[in-house]
């Protein structure tokens, strides 16, 4: 974790949840990022009960997605790896963000304080350095 903060504390766009802050403390290990109350884009592809996410909010997502793919490019930012549904958030607009590290388990800060769990371990990089050997 202590490899991926100076490189997500740096990105800035206004199509990424931002990551606000940072805790190493022990073994305990907690990254901040800004409050997406929509859910992402997973819950709203596959896990939908009555309605499926609109086809115009689906080509605004991958729109937006590939804005910031294109900005992680031409910044010279190390390539973004494992995009997936669950990175890409939606904030309280229904604006769509990408996730700039991977939360396996993300918690509202209510849900955190009442939880025993740590989640500081579930957390991995997204955007990465890859050895010289595996660049192309």
């Amino acid at each position: 974790m202590r490899r991926l903060r100076p490189v997500v504390g740096k990105l800035r766009h206004k199509r990424l949840a931002n990551l606000i802050g940072c805790c190493c403390e022990g073994d305990e290990r907690l990254l901040v990022a800004e409050n997406m109350p929509s859910d992402t884009l997973a819950k709203l592809l596959f896990h939908w009960e009555k309605q499926t996410i609109e086809w115009l909010l689906r080509l605004r997502g991958a729109f937006y997605i590939a804005e910031v793919l294109d900005y992680s490019n031409t910044e010279g930012l190390p390539p973004y790896r494992d995009l997936n549904a669950y990175k890409a958030l939606f904030d309280e607009d229904g604006g769509p963000r990408l996730s700039c590290f991977s939360p396996y388990h993300a918690y509202r800060p209510s849900e955190y304080l009442e939880n025993e769990n740590s989640p500081g371990s579930l957390i991995s990089g997204t955007f990465v350095r890859s050895s010289s050997n595996h660049q192309r």
